[in-house]
């Protein structure tokens, strides 16, 4: 009967330390999906930037973009104007190309507002602006 005895409390010894290891395993497992998604969470927050600020507004950036590019530097707008505003709105600004874009995260994708025109003496005399989203 001893020995019986003896393997009951083996079994029970055996059996508590499982549960131990099972309920640490299953805290260390939560702790870790916690820390993985707070984590994520961050680091998806830290993929955001804003658009342009010209942009400001828009609930249909894909139609209305071009729209506001031509009403706010419409024909006849010094071209020096034009790409002073956008420089300081953070466009990349090649003024050889006449085109401007602004890049910008918006996880998972890419943003980008874009800006081109002609111009003579000086004064823009056409404006075109193109609103793209890039996903992988």
């Amino acid at each position: 009967m001893e020995d019986a005895e003896r393997s009951d409390q083996l079994d029970l010894m055996t059996r508590s330390t499982l549960l131990k290891i099972g309920l640490a395993v299953g805290v260390a497992l939560l702790v870790g999906w916690a820390a993985l998604y707070l984590w994520f969470d961050y680091w998806v927050k830290t993929q955001r930037e804003p658009p342009p600020a010209l942009a400001a507004g828009l609930t249909a950036p894909y139609e209305q973009w071009p729209a506001l590019v031509q009403r706010t530097f419409p024909e006849g707008t010094p071209e020096a104007v034009m790409v002073a505003r956008l420089k300081a709105d953070g466009f990349q600004v090649d003024p050889v190309a006449h085109r401007a874009f602004y890049d910008w995260k918006d996880f998972p994708c890419i943003g980008r507002a874009s800006v081109e025109w002609s111009a003579g003496d000086g004064r823009v005399t056409r404006v075109d602006g193109d609103w793209q989203n890039v996903c992988p």
